[in-house]
C-alpha cells in the first residue's frame, strides 16, 4: 500500500494497487461504509427520539394542567340572582364592606362571629339594576357582631333603584342590626320570624346615655337617621 503523508492513496481505495492493497482497501471501504451506516442510524435514532421526548413533555404539561391544585381562594361576594349570588354556610370573623357594583347581596345560614362589622352599602351597588336586593336568612349574629345596612345621601336617593331588604329567621345573641340613612323611594325592609336578644355590653354599637353607663344594654335593632320615602319597615313574628 502506497501512502503519501500518512494518508491512504487514491489507488488503494479504488483498487488500482497490488492484491494485498486491494484486500486492505476493500476491508477499509467496508468498515467505512459500516461506520457511515452506524452514524446514520444514530442520527435517525436521535431525530426519532426528539418527538418522543417532546410528546412526553407535552403529556406531563397536560397532566399538570388537568390535575386539580389546592389554592387559597379569597372570600368575595358574587353577583347574580339570590340563588347564585348567596354566601352560604360559612362563618365570618373579619369586618368587611360588600355590595359594590352588585344588584344582590345575600347571606344564607351564615354566622357573623366576634366583634366585627359587616356593612352593606346601597350607594356603591348597581344603579342600573331594576331592584337592589339584600337578603339574610337563617343567619346568626353573635359575640358583638354588627350588620350595618347603609342607605344613601339625600342627593343620590332618587338616582338609585328601590331596595328590598328581607331578613328572615335571624338570631341575634350579642349582635346588632343597624339600618342607617335614607332608602330609595318605594323600598321595603322586612324583619320576620327572628329572635333578637339584648345583652349587657355585648354589642359594639352601644349608645351612650348619661347616668346609665352601668346598666346599658347592647341594642339588637338600631335605626340611625333612617328616612323612608314612600317605603315600608315591617317587623312581624319577631321577639325582641
Amino acid at each position: 500500500m502506497r501512502q503519501t503523508g500518512g494518508t491512504v492513496s487514491e489507488a488503494s481505495l479504488t483498487g488500482h494497487g497490488g492484491p494485498g492493497d486491494l484486500c486492505l482497501a476493500q476491508w477499509m471501504w467496508t468498515a467505512a461504509r459500516g461506520c457511515c451506516r452506524n452514524r446514520h442510524r444514530m442520527q435517525r435514532g436521535t431525530v426519532a427520539s426528539v418527538p418522543v421526548a417532546l410528546l412526553v413533555v407535552l403529556a406531563l404539561v397536560a397532566a399538570g394542567a388537568w390535575m386539580p391544585t389546592a389554592r387559597a381562594m379569597p372570600f368575595r361576594m358574587q353577583g347574580g340572582s339570590s340563588a347564585q349570588g348567596c354566601v352560604r354556610g360559612v362563618t365570618l370573623t373579619e369586618s368587611m364592606a360588600v355590595g359594590g357594583g352588585q344588584a344582590t347581596v345575600c347571606f344564607d345560614s351564615v354566622v357573623f362571629s366576634g366583634p366585627i362589622t359587616v356593612t352593606v352599602e346601597l350607594g356603591p351597588m348597581d344603579p342600573f339594576a331594576g331592584l337592589l336586593n339584600v337578603t339574610l336568612r337563617h343567619c346568626v349574629l353573635a359575640g358583638g357582631a354588627q350588620l350595618r345596612i347603609v342607605g344613601l345621601d339625600e342627593g343620590r336617593v332618587h338616582l338609585m333603584p328601590r331596595a328590598v331588604v328581607n331578613m328572615t329567621n335571624v338570631t341575634l345573641t350579642e349582635g346588632t342590626i343597624v339600618l342607617q340613612g335614607t332608602l330609595p323611594p318605594k323600598s321595603r325592609v322586612l324583619l320576620a320570624d327572628s329572635s333578637l336578644h339584648a345583652t349587657v355590653g355585648g354589642s359594639q354599637y352601644v349608645p351612650t346615655t348619661a347616668g346609665y353607663e352601668e346598666s346599658r344594654y347592647g341594642p339588637v335593632l338600631v335605626l340611625d337617621g333612617v328616612r323612608l320615602l314612600s317605603s315600608q319597615l315591617v317587623l312581624t313574628r319577631t321577639t325582641l
